[in-house]
Formats: structure tokens, C-alpha cells, sequence
């Protein structure tokens, strides 16, 4: 019997670390931004960041140890959300993947637009890259022309993408703007999760492109947009991405107390708080479904916009 069982053990080790499956997360929240004005402070992203956990661990079935929290005003915080900390957090989950894994990543806060640098890699019709702002994020630096500490699109992407060619699914939400004219919703109460490139100190010569007629999908990431690793065999293992946005191209997108009937109600992402509404009554739907449900309950109150949207490399 012992050499049955010493067999056995010994059959086990030999099996890969991805033979059981886990999920991960990494939830990134900023509020409060020590470079920009009062009128720029946020209150929603530490709500809906505890809200995202608790819907993580208790409908997903992740285990806290498995999620990365970098949050400001935030207890259950790991480490605070700056880009150095943003950007070392998604490699290190990426380190720790196998084939089968799912990620899920979570970004709430203010986001932005900046001119892309000439010659960029993934050229974008309009000449403009998305940037989410971490906590440290400062203006327009003329020296790197770009917005300093900025996250820009492209290197979410390079970080989604060294998770997919492990072979783990990603399936990354965004309740943040991409652009803005002003810091007001179109009802009373509602914050605008942007800050626009003018306020930035963008340069007004390099604003312009802003105007540009070029119509494209206001993305932080895309499928498209991760770079091939150049490997066929690799790429036929990639894991799949799915990417769920507040708002569809150019729209902003609020934070506000919610609910509005309740005296206690606390200031939450629009988009993040219906979401998890429906995903946490229905923990097996599929994204697409859970959007869609999203759009009703927006028609439902009379809203013309946002519009919640995905994309997906699966069918």
C-alpha cells in the first residue's frame, strides 16, 4: 500500500503546474490625485474597488491571496495604485500564470488622451493614444512629450498580452473615461471620471488632433492591439481577452451616489455598480449577455449615455 501511494505522489509531481486552474485578479482604484485640483478628487473608485472584491471572492470564488489590491483610502489595500506599482503588480501575475488561468483586471478612475509619439507601433487613426492616470500621475512633460506617470494603452496591452501567451483568459473592465470637455455628467451630482489633455498642459499645437474626423472605438486595450509574439505555436495557445468598457467611443462616464432613492446611498462608478449588479445575480452569465443586461437598465432610467460596451476575440 505504501508503494501504491508513494507511486501516486510520485505521478503527481510529475504533472504541470496549470493541471488545476486558478483565477487571479488585480484591482487598481484611484480617488484621489495629489497633482490635480480639487474639482479632479474622485469618491467612487474605493467603493467600487470593495465592491469588486467582495464580488471577486464570493460569486467568482477567488481567494483573496489571489487578489492584487492598489487602491488609495483603501484598508484591505496591498500597495498604493502609482504606475511603477501598477505596471510591477501585472507582471508579477503574469510571472505566476499557466495555461488555463483566468485573470481578471479591474481599473477605476480618471482617464485621458495624448498625442501619439511619431513612429508609434500601433498607429491610431486619430493620432491618439488612452492613458488611465495612476495616483502619481502628473502633467504634460515637454521633455517625453507625454503626460508623466501616464499608463498608456499600449503598454496595458504589452501586459495583457504577457498573460495571454501563457495561456490564461483575461477578462479586463474599465470604468474610466478616455476624454472630456468638462468634469460634469448630464444630470446634477454626477463626477466625470476624465481629465481633459487642456488641463493636462497638453500643448495646444498637439490638442488639435483632438478635432481629428477619424472615428475609432475609444479603447484602453484591444485584441488587436497586443502584440503577436512573432511564435505560431505560441500564438495558438494564447488565451482569449475580453474587455469591458464604462462608455462607448467618446462618451464620458459618471460616478454618483447610488442607489439615489437611499439617504445612506455611497458614490459609485454608474458602470461598475450595474455591473456587478447583474453579474452577482447571475455569477455564471456570459459578458455579452451581462452588458446587454447593462444597456436595459440604463434605457430603463432614461439614459441616453453612456453606452457600456465589450469586445471579445471568442465568438
Amino acid at each position: 500500500m505504501l508503494r501504491i501511494v508513494a507511486l501516486l505522489l510520485g505521478v503527481l509531481s510529475l504533472l504541470p503546474r496549470g493541471a488545476s486552474a486558478e483565477t487571479y485578479a488585480v484591482v487598481v482604484a484611484v480617488s484621489e490625485y495629489p497633482t490635480l485640483p480639487r474639482h479632479r478628487q474622485l469618491v467612487g473608485p474605493k467603493n467600487d474597488a470593495t465592491a469588486m472584491i467582495s464580488f471577486l471572492r464570493d460569486q467568482q470564488g477567488v481567494q483573496r491571496s489571489l487578489i492584487a489590491v492598489l487602491a488609495d483610502q483603501l484598508p484591505e489595500s496591498d500597495r498604493a495604485p502609482t504606475k511603477t506599482n501598477i505596471i510591477a503588480t501585472l507582471a508579477a501575475t503574469a510571472s505566476k500564470l499557466n495555461a488555463g488561468d483566468t485573470v481578471w483586471l479591474y481599473f477605476a478612475g480618471h482617464g485621458s488622451q495624448q498625442p501619439q509619439p511619431p513612429g508609434a507601433r500601433t498607429p491610431e487613426p486619430d493620432g491618439l493614444d488612452e492613458v488611465f492616470l495612476p495616483q502619481d500621475a502628473a502633467h504634460w512633460d515637454g521633455e517625453i512629450a507625454a503626460i508623466r506617470n501616464a499608463i498608456v494603452d499600449d503598454e496595458l496591452g504589452d501586459a495583457i498580452e504577457r498573460m495571454r501567451v501563457k495561456g490564461a483568459d483575461v477578462i479586463a473592465i474599465f470604468d474610466t473615461c478616455h476624454a472630456a470637455d468638462s468634469v460634469r455628467g448630464p444630470n446634477v451630482g454626477e463626477t466625470t471620471r476624465a481629465v481633459p489633455p487642456a488641463e493636462l498642459g497638453v500643448p495646444r499645437v498637439l490638442r488639435q488632433q483632438l478635432l481629428a474626423p477619424a472615428q475609432k472605438a475609444d479603447r484602453m486595450i484591444s485584441p488587436t492591439k497586443t502584440p503577436n509574439s512573432g511564435n505560431d505555436a505560441v500564438a495558438l495557445k494564447r488565451g482569449h481577452l475580453t474587455a469591458l468598457y464604462a462608455s462607448a467611443a467618446f462618451e464620458s462616464t459618471p460616478e454618483l451616489r447610488v442607489p439615489r432613492w437611499s439617504p445612506v446611498g455611497k458614490k459609485r462608478g454608474l458602470f461598475t455598480y450595474h455591473l456587478l449588479e447583474v453579474w452577482s445575480a447571475q455569477p455564471n452569465e456570459s459578458p455579452s449577455k451581462v452588458i446587454e443586461k447593462v444597456r436595459e437598465r440604463y434605457r430603463a432610467m432614461g439614459r441616453r449615455s453612456p453606452t457600456p460596451s465589450m469586445e471579445s476575440d471568442q465568438p
